[in-house]
């Protein structure tokens, strides 16, 4: 996650995290509430947890569809005016409403692919808050 985005997110000031896109790809569809989000920095550490209280997940039909989401959500959602540009043109979104967040860093996380979302299942799923 980029900065300013993620010192948001522990604030508590940004309460949705969210994936807009123009295919449908991982966590569309995914993220359930219960689900735990590590939020680690673009390329760096593991900085917090937060749990998700509630998803939900769009398919857009046009530009319109998505600035109309975001508008809905922009107090919680926190975006920049470069960043709604950027994806305006998104056929399916993501929203993640966040419930506790806990500072849990930094963490080293040994990472080699280009995903930004992994899910973690099983063995390798994180006990909860």
């Amino acid at each position: 996650m980029r900065q300013p985005y993620l010192d948001r997110v522990v604030l508590g000031k940004k309460t949705i995290e969210s994936r807009f896109s123009r295919n449908r790809q991982s966590p569309y569809g995914v993220v359930r509430a219960g689900d735990l989000i590590l939020l680690k920095e673009s390329s760096g550490p593991i900085l917090a947890v937060a749990t998700v209280q509630r998803s939900e997940f769009h398919a857009l039909a046009s530009e319109a569809d998505t600035r109309v989401l975001i508008h809905r959500h922009r107090d919680a959602l926190c975006l920049d005016g470069a960043f709604i540009e950027l994806k305006a043109s998104s056929r399916f979104a993501s929203l993640f409403f966040l419930g506790e967040v806990v500072e849990a860093g930094p963490l080293s996380v040994i990472k080699t692919d280009r995903r930004s979302w992994v899910r973690l299942t099983g063995k390798n799923a994180v006990p909860s808050l």
